[in-house]
């Protein structure tokens, strides 16, 4: 789980010393991770800061399985429901 905003995730979680990046706590078994916002409102993060704090947690993740219009997804199946992975 990634949280968009260090205010957000230091309000919501009462953690003021909360930095970017991985917290060492999970959500439903997910580790928690905290990003910055990608506001262009955001003056502290431009935009090679930006690349890099997502790009480590991708780096994080681990292989997302095939999903529909994938080259390399199966062909599902016909009447079985439908799965949506948003990453």
């Amino acid at each position: 789980m990634a949280v968009l905003g260090i205010s957000a995730y230091r309000t919501g979680w009462g953690r003021r010393d909360a930095r970017v990046g991985p917290q060492g706590a999970t959500v439903a078994g997910r580790p928690l991770w905290v990003l910055p916002n990608p506001s262009g409102l955001n003056a502290s993060y431009q935009q090679p800061a930006l690349t890099a704090a997502f790009a480590e947690l991708a780096a994080s993740l681990p292989p997302a399985a095939p999903h529909e219009g994938h080259p390399q997804a199966p062909a599902p199946d016909e009447g079985a429901p439908q799965q949506t992975r948003l990453c």
